[in-house]
């Protein structure tokens, strides 16, 4: 859940330097008051071309569902490209969840308050 919008499509990416949310799934979240930053930076290796984020957000991110919920505010990076997913999320949400990934059991383990 992104900023209390329920997000399907989410690609974890552990080779990615960035959290990305794409324009078109950043569109439909009602953000009201949210921090937007300007970026004076641009994404390479990024379908093979140079791609300019639009904006920096930092919105509530949660994973899990009751007792084993966690929430963080990862910064993402705004992107104006066609996508199957709404959003990658990358080595700094990873590292903030402390996440590990188990491609052999298609899960992402992160501890959570009372573990």
């Amino acid at each position: 859940m992104i900023a209390n919008y329920e997000v399907g499509r989410i690609f974890i990416d552990y080779g990615s330097s960035a959290d990305i949310l794409f324009g078109e799934a950043y569109d439909q979240v009602q953000l009201g008051d949210v921090s937007l930053e300007k970026v004076n930076t641009s994404l390479y290796g990024f379908a093979g071309e140079v791609v300019h984020p639009r904006v920096m957000v930092s919105l509530p991110l949660t994973m899990g569902r009751g007792a084993t919920r966690r929430t963080c505010l990862p910064k993402f990076l705004v992107v104006d490209l066609p996508s199957a997913y709404n959003v990658i999320l990358g080595r700094p949400m990873l590292t903030t969840f402390q996440a590990v990934i188990s491609t052999y059991h298609i899960k992402i383990m992160f501890p959570t308050p009372g573990e």
